[in-house]
């Protein structure tokens, strides 16, 4: 608590004279900076608005209604990355992360208090991601993010329109665009075209070529697990060579050794193949960038798990500024100036 004694001037006129204290203190100003920060660090460990209104209940502060804390938290949503001065990263991941958000039906009930309340009933709803990678300094950074009704192509136009109008493609330094293949995605990026390279992430590839095998529906849970993982080792070594040359090789093995007893996995492995291959090349131009940047998403998925973690907690979410305010909080506590989330594991 702070006593403050303010200097009152008077004009020699007699009229009063307002100073100007740059912000100090504004008229019945109750909550500082500290305030908000708290609350922040509250909403960083998934505290209810319940569990931080009797926090502050026994702080000097006093209590404080379940609306102001949440305009507290909803503040974090102006967090929002500046594009403009972002330096073009040389490869760019996409993906995008599902969350359930509550919607009214038109209805209404009755609650134990006898209240008239909406119904309100949860639909899904994607959150779209772009992380950018400098592999020369090993920065990385979330470039952006946008709320979504669907994945379809219209989506992603205008996401991928809003990076390309900041700048955000070829010519100004992009090299490689990573994503999971989705179909609407691709589709975006035909419309789109950000001037990169693309490169189908491995471990999406392998989970559909995965999702495609035909196992014996006579063996136990257990025997079709283990002949799932034999079957994709084999479909895995292909991307395990050092040279494009050996993995094509290795490729064609595959499809001569499989076309027969999984022709739904060869089909898959066809389809996605030339996409997943696209990393050779860059590796060839720039041999000091690691693997793990090049062909899979993984290093963005890190990030949304922790996204996860705190949409599983919270359940559901009432407004885009719930979902939003959270976002921005979790890019700015991993990706703050100083800071380096991600090892150097090679994927």
């Amino acid at each position: 608590m702070l006593a403050l004694q303010l200097p009152r001037v008077v004009c020699t006129c007699g009229g009063s004279v307002a100073l100007d204290f740059k912000g100090l203190l504004r008229p019945y100003q109750r909550l500082g900076d500290e305030i908000d920060a708290q609350v922040r660090r509250w909403g960083g460990i998934s505290s209810s608005l319940r569990e931080m209104q009797a926090e502050l209940a026994h702080s000097a502060v006093g209590r404080l209604g379940l609306r102001t804390i949440n305009e507290r938290l909803h503040q974090l949503r102006e967090l929002t990355p500046d594009l403009d001065a972002t330096q073009v990263p040389p490869i760019l991941q996409i993906d995008a992360i599902w969350f359930t958000q509550l919607e009214t039906t038109g209805e209404t009930k009755e609650d134990s208090k006898q209240r008239r309340r909406k119904v309100k009933k949860g639909h899904k709803r994607p959150l779209l991601i772009a992380m950018g990678f400098w592999p020369d300094t090993g920065r990385s950074e979330i470039l952006a993010w946008e709320l979504a009704q669907s994945e379809d192509a219209a989506a992603w136009v205008h996401f991928l329109g809003r990076l390309e109008e900041q700048g955000i493609r070829g010519e100004q330094g992009l090299k490689l665009v990573i994503h999971d293949g989705g179909s609407g995605l691709c589709s975006a990026l035909q419309t789109v075209h950000l001037d990169a390279a693309e490169q189908c992430c491995l471990f999406h590839t392998l989970r559909n070529i995965g999702r495609a095998l035909n196992l014996d529906a006579s063996l136990s849970r257990r025997q079709r697990r283990k002949q799932q993982r034999k079957i994709l080792r084999d479909f895995a070594a292909i991307w395990e060579a050092k040279e494009y040359a050996t993995a094509l090789r290795r490729y064609l093995h595959v499809v001569r050794q499989y076309c027969t007893s999984q022709p739904d996995a060869v089909a898959t492995l066809r389809r996605d193949f030339r996409s997943a291959v696209t990393y050779y090349q860059v590796q060839k131009q720039h041999p000091t960038w690691r693997t793990s940047l090049l062909r899979t998403t993984s290093h963005l998925e890190r990030f949304n798990r922790r996204l996860r973690r705190r949409i599983r907690t919270a359940n559901a979410y009432h407004c885009d500024d719930g979902i939003l305010a959270m976002v921005a909080q979790e890019a700015d506590r991993v990706f703050r100036p100083g800071t380096r989330p991600h090892s150097k594991t090679q994927t």
